[in-house]
């Protein structure tokens, strides 16, 4: 595949950082490979160019999870009382357990200048 020249450098995707400051929501179904796509995205630009949202679950952490890295590990009350605040652009039951995104998770990858991955 033909290498991505969008942006020659960190100069010019500064200077285009406001056009392109919504977040990237990369979606389609378990296995497709969003997790490939996002991990070339992020090998082909610089580590200061897109963050990574950390969403939130209810369910426990598998080994060599980190809370706050991985995921923000919560439990149901805690997130539903989130959910009825309005503090979650999208959540989900999967399998019993609540996933789910926070605005306050994409905001502070957009605060830190960079635009916000979702998957």
């Amino acid at each position: 595949a033909p290498e991505c020249d969008i942006f020659s450098n960190d100069h010019e995707l500064n200077s285009r950082m406001e056009y392109f400051a919504r977040p990237v929501v990369i979606s389609g179904p378990s296995g497709v490979g969003k997790g490939t796509l996002i991990n070339e995205l992020l090998k082909r630009f610089p580590s200061s160019s897109f963050g990574f949202s950390v969403s939130h679950t209810t369910r426990q952490p598998r080994p060599g999870e980190v809370d706050g890295e991985h995921y923000h590990f919560v439990t149901k009350d805690q997130i539903q009382a989130s959910i009825d605040n309005g503090e979650f652009i999208e959540y989900s039951e999967v399998h019993g357990n609540i996933y789910g995104t926070s605005y306050l998770a994409v905001q502070s990858v957009m605060a830190s200048g960079r635009i916000c991955i979702l998957d």
